[in-house]
């Protein structure tokens, strides 16, 4: 105990969070209750000391052996409870299942306290009790004090009206109804509190129409339920559990009150009948992140991406984060675990923020030079778009900038849409894709699908100009007999 002012509650970390008094009950020297003292005898169910006990003065026999009078299966915080008249608040003679709760729970060992034999227990928390071997009265005697302690529950065992369940504390600890703990008997008590409500779930999501159990993990065993919008969901007790049903589309707050302590505890429902996200698709570009949320839904979900090459998707509470990784279209797929109803929405993942084409691309390059996304002539990145002799359109890249192209940006012989071509990534992550649109000589297309040629803003000499070049083995800049000014070239603008 923290201090001489008996008695306390002790906290021995049990899961149902009932506390334990420090010493037993004593009616008749209530100023001298300490740990080490034995208190008071009592029969089951009175709330007095008495100098003999026996079936001819117990309060609730006829008068006859046998012939006990109901008071109640269970009579914690009942008027005939010593440790509630007595002692008052919380204060209750503790339950069987609060008996084997600290058996199960705690450590025990015969040990002395003032020079008095008793039982030490140590709970989870480290706190401990110690309960005296107080012995019992049977008649005017007291029998196996300093030897074995018997600790009255307020629990009737169901075989026999004129017996209850006791506690048996000796060299060994066990849970029993033996002979000694006839009704009448005079037997110690050491109160507990009433145990702490506590449910299995707080919070419930359910779709229209379904019944969701909620377990009560602890309390008295006396319980109402109360709903904000019976329209939502309603609530009924069944034995230790609580039955909610799904009424109506919406939030409500159901309350499960404990009878005996007055203590409550909400448990929040959520109706719905579908899981639904913010957005049905997105539009990526290599390297980048977005979320998408999940609007309605039980709060329990997985995705699934079809292409991880491409995307990855991750779930944290109902917020998605989508990281696109490489170029190509997929389709996440989120579940709801309680209800296994699926939604999904697909990811494009393009060299270009949205299909609003063209768009200046920022690869990251020194000079500061933008790319357009696709070709002159051409509506999307994959499409090859006009070809042109030389000096019929403004903007073609000087040489200088093509060079500063292949010198700071990686290159690969990639496809996008099903169409060929080289693919540029910037020191920053940027991307263009130039489709192997071959050339137009004389009025026919040669190379298609093979390789790439887009003009320079730079003239070699009178009849030449420089070019970008690219096919399946690499890039590089170019002049040769194909790249006279009237041979006819895609173009791919800067800024």
């Amino acid at each position: 105990c923290p201090d001489d002012h008996h008695p306390h509650m002790i906290d021995l970390g049990l899961p149902s969070g009932t506390m334990w008094a420090c010493c037993n009950v004593d009616t008749e020297n209530p100023e001298n209750q300490s740990p080490a003292n034995y208190g008071g005898y009592y029969a089951w169910g009175e709330t007095e000391e008495k100098a003999s006990y026996s079936w001819a003065n117990y309060t609730h026999c006829e008068g006859i052996e046998g012939t006990s009078r109901p008071i109640g299966d269970d009579i914690a915080g009942t008027e005939y409870d010593v440790a509630h008249v007595k002692w008052g608040g919380a204060w209750v003679i503790p339950s069987l299942s609060q008996f084997n709760e600290l058996l199960n729970n705690c450590t025990s060992q015969s040990t002395t306290m003032d020079d008095v034999v008793g039982r030490l227990f140590t709970g989870p928390s480290g706190g401990t009790i110690f309960l005296p071997a107080a012995g019992y009265r049977w008649g005017e005697d007291c029998v196996t004090d300093g030897e074995y302690g018997y600790y009255w529950s307020s629990t009737q065992n169901p075989s026999s009206s004129d017996i209850s369940f006791i506690l048996i504390l000796g060299n060994s600890h066990n849970v029993a109804s033996r002979s000694f703990d006839y009704r009448f008997s005079g037997i110690s008590v050491r109160p507990a509190s009433f145990p702490n409500l506590i449910l299995s779930n707080s919070v419930v999501s359910i779709i229209m129409g379904v019944q969701k159990t909620v377990d009560i993990v602890s309390g008295t065993g006396s319980y109402t339920v109360a709903s904000s919008d019976p329209g939502v969901a309603t609530a009924v007790i069944d034995d230790n559990s609580v039955i909610v049903t799904a009424t109506g589309m919406g939030k409500a707050t159901i309350t499960v009150t404990d009878v005996k302590t007055g203590q409550t505890v909400p448990i929040e429902v959520a109706v719905f009948d579908s899981i639904s996200l913010s957005t049905t698709s997105l539009h990526l570009v290599p390297g980048a992140v977005e979320t998408v949320e999940i609007t309605s839904g039980s709060g329990s979900y997985s995705v699934a991406c079809s292409d991880e090459k491409v995307t990855t998707a991750a779930v944290d509470g109902t917020q998605i984060t989508v990281k696109a990784r490489d170029l190509g279209h997929v389709v996440i797929t989120v579940t709801d675990l309680l209800t296994g109803i699926k939604a999904m929405f697909e990811v494009n993942v393009t060299t270009c923020p949205d299909d609003h084409h063209p768009h200046l691309i920022n690869l990251g390059l020194p000079s500061g030079t933008k790319w357009a996304c696709c070709n002159k002539g051409a509506d999307k990145p994959e499409d090859f778009g006009g070809y042109y002799k030389l000096g019929a359109v403004p903007s073609a890249p000087s040489l200088d900038q093509i060079k500063e192209l292949l010198d700071k940006c990686s290159y690969s012989w990639t496809t996008l849409n099903g169409v060929i071509g080289g693919m540029f990534t910037g020191p920053n992550g940027g991307l263009i894709f130039l489709p192997a649109a071959g050339y137009v000589w004389n009025g026919e297309l040669y190379g298609v699908g093979s390789y790439g040629n887009c003009w320079s803003s730079t003239p070699y000499d009178d009849y030449f100009a420089y070019i970008l070049y690219f096919d399946s083995s690499n890039a590089h800049w170019y002049s040769g007999w194909y790249d006279y000014r009237y041979v006819e070239l895609t173009v791919r603008p800067v800024r």
